[in-house]
């Protein structure tokens, strides 16, 4: 069990919603919507061979640096508070 699948067949997935938000909340919309598509074709059929082609458009395998993304977004919630 690796990439996705992993996530999605342990512990994680009940906590796959909120992964989805925060990651709205850093401005990834992107990431947000292939997660919220690959999790709900996973629900609907947990063997969808469309989830591996998914999950190879999210950043870690992309080269995306999301981390130009979350430090501002912490910086600034660190700063309202």
């Amino acid at each position: 069990m690796s990439g996705i699948y992993g996530v999605l067949e342990n512990l994680y997935s009940h906590h796959m919603p909120n992964i989805i938000t925060a990651l709205n909340n850093i401005q990834a919309t992107n990431e947000a919507n292939i997660l919220h598509e690959i999790y709900e074709k996973y629900k609907v059929c947990p063997d969808d061979e469309s989830i591996e082609k998914l999950e190879d458009k999210l950043y870690l395998y992309t080269g995306f640096n999301i981390w130009d993304l979350v430090v501002p977004y912490v910086e600034k919630e660190r700063r309202r508070l």
